[in-house]
Parts: structure tokens; C-alpha cells; sequence
């Protein structure tokens, strides 16, 4: 009569938790004590897992280790192991003590609180965000202004972009098993510099009957948004920033003409960030 092996007890993993993945090969590594055959035949072991619903073999050994490849399973929870130590004839069974272990392949996912629509017209200060199906996460991230930079700076707060023009961030989240995301890149356009005007028409201390003509010729580094000029307290809009005709109120003093660049909100009841004025003092007499 053929005696079994003793049960052979699963040591890792046990217990509620995420199945650690080798990041280089993305298997989990099984170990179980060793059994011992009351007859001296040689043993071997078979380890199987449930998953997606059914029992698989994942192994074959004559040691105490399996490595399991895990790479192609979907993420998944209560997911069970059990070993079978065999001798060629009988087999005795042990089952893993929790049963609720887990298999995560579901990289984070991870974002900023940059609007790439944007210019901003300060430093901005980026903060960056991350979720996990399962666990936590860490962030790693760079800044540059060619789009290339690798991210490995660990991203521990806020921290402040004050480098004018267009810059990356990027960035990425890794979680507690190994699993990355992709590397994301945020567009962060700052402006720091205003735009620029000059005045073709009118010229200033000089008299004009009936209307001047207010001819601008204006430029910045990211775009104009609006421009606008103030007469004897009244202020209208500069049609494309180019040129209008005032024909009224008659007065004398000062002609102010305000351009806005894109940097902070283009709403037309907001503050821009960033103006240029020129002021001019003529006459206008109306016949």
C-alpha cells in the first residue's frame, strides 16, 4: 500500500494581498515548505491557480519555487493558489490560507492641473495627480522645452515652472507592483513679457477737426488678445488691433491706447495679465 506525501503549506504569498510581480520578467515567485514521503519515493510538486473562474496548472517542480508569468492575465481579484505534493501514485493537497490574493497588470494612471489652451502669464505652479486600481502610486516627472526629457524626478508637491516660452512636463506613475503608465506630456506655455506698441496716427500736440484716425502696430511673443483706446472717458474697442476713426467727443488731453496679450483669461470682462499703454495728448474740434 503506497502512503502519500505530507501537504506541502504554501509560505508566499498568503494572505490578502497584491501578488508582487519581478519588474524585469513580471512573474510571482510561489514557495511552499517541502514534503516528505513516508515510503522514500521521490516527490514532485504541482501548483495551480484559480483564475478568470478556473483552476490552471502554473507549475511543475521537483523543488520548493515556482515562478509564475502573470504578464497575461487580466487584473483580477480572489485569486487562489494550491500545491500538490506527489509521489507518482497519491498526491495530498494544500490550499493557500487566505484565498484573496490579487493580480494587478492595470497600470496608474496620472494627470496635472496644467490647460495646455493656456498661456499663463506668471510662474504656474504644476501640480500632478495619480490613481490605482489597487494601491499607491509614485510620480516621477521632468521639465524641458524640447519634448524629450526623461521623467525621474520624484515628484513630492507642487513645484513652479518660471522658465518663459513653451515647456513640457512630463511625467508618469508607477504602482506598488511594478506597473507603469505612460508618459504624459503637458504643454505649459508662460508668458512673462508684455506686448509691444507703437502709434502711426494720431500724432500728439497736434489739432484734428472732426475725427483722427488711431492707426497701431502691435506684436508679443505668444499673440495680441485685444486692444482697446480711451477718449475723454469714453473707451471702445480697436477693430483687429489695427485701426479706427474717432469722430467724437471734441476735447483736448489724453488719447490712451491699451493692448492685451493672450497670457490669463481672454474673457472680455476679466484682467489680462499683461498690457502695454501709450498715452498721447491732442485736440479734437468738432466744425
Amino acid at each position: 500500500m503506497n502512503n502519500p506525501p505530507t501537504k506541502p503549506n504554501i509560505t508566499y504569498p498568503i494572505n490578502a494581498s497584491t501578488l508582487e510581480k519581478d519588474t524585469n520578467t513580471s512573474s510571482v515567485q510561489i514557495n511552499w515548505t517541502s514534503s516528505t514521503d513516508p515510503d522514500g519515493d521521490s516527490i514532485f510538486y504541482r501548483v495551480y491557480a484559480l483564475y478568470d473562474g478556473l483552476w490552471h496548472l502554473i507549475g511543475e517542480t521537483s523543488n520548493g519555487t515556482v515562478y509564475w508569468d502573470v504578464s497575461g492575465i487580466t487584473s483580477q481579484q480572489n485569486v487562489d493558489l494550491y500545491c500538490r505534493a506527489c509521489d507518482g501514485e497519491d498526491c495530498s493537497d494544500a490550499y493557500n490560507p487566505d484565498g484573496a490574493l490579487i493580480i494587478d497588470n492595470t497600470p496608474p494612471t496620472a494627470w496635472s492641473n496644467i490647460d495646455e489652451s493656456k498661456v499663463y502669464g506668471s510662474p504656474f505652479t504644476v501640480e500632478l495627480y495619480a490613481s490605482d486600481n489597487v494601491g499607491n502610486t509614485t510620480i516621477y516627472y521632468c521639465v524641458d522645452q524640447s519634448d524629450t526629457c526623461t521623467p525621474s524626478t520624484l515628484y513630492d508637491g507642487p513645484f513652479t515652472v518660471d522658465t518663459e516660452g513653451v515647456n513640457y512636463v512630463r511625467f508618469y506613475a508607477e504602482d506598488d507592483v511594478g506597473n507603469t503608465g505612460s508618459i504624459m506630456s503637458n504643454v505649459l506655455k508662460v508668458d512673462l513679457t508684455p506686448p509691444i506698441i507703437t502709434v502711426e496716427s494720431p500724432e500728439g500736440g497736434k489739432t484734428y477737426y472732426n475725427k483722427f484716425t488711431i492707426k497701431i502696430n502691435v506684436s508679443d511673443n505668444f499673440g495680441i488678445d485685444r486692444c482697446y483706446y480711451t477718449w475723454e472717458g469714453v473707451t471702445r474697442e480697436i477693430p483687429d488691433c489695427n485701426s479706427v476713426t474717432v469722430y467724437g467727443p471734441s476735447g483736448e488731453g489724453e488719447l490712451n491706447v491699451t493692448v492685451y496679450d493672450v497670457a490669463g483669461p481672454v474673457s472680455y470682462t476679466h484682467l489680462r495679465a499683461h498690457e502695454t499703454s501709450l498715452h498721447l495728448v491732442c485736440r479734437l474740434l468738432l466744425e
